[in-house]
């Protein structure tokens, strides 16, 4: 899609967490990878975000 509207770089981002982490590795990167080849002149990234710990606050 990316391509299609003319981008020449797309990032993506995913939560993380246990199982949700897991998935990532065995179905979303090697996603990735398929798209870096036959998708080559788009620039892909993908990362992770950063799990912040809850907080509380008094207001």
């Amino acid at each position: 899609m990316a391509k299609h509207f003319g981008l020449t770089w797309a990032m993506c981002t995913d939560h993380g967490g246990p199982t949700h982490s897991k998935a990532n590795l065995e179905q979303a990167y090697p996603d990735l990878l398929r798209s870096r080849v036959l998708v080559p002149e788009v620039l892909q990234f993908w990362g992770m975000e950063f799990d912040a710990p809850p907080w509380t606050t008094t207001l």
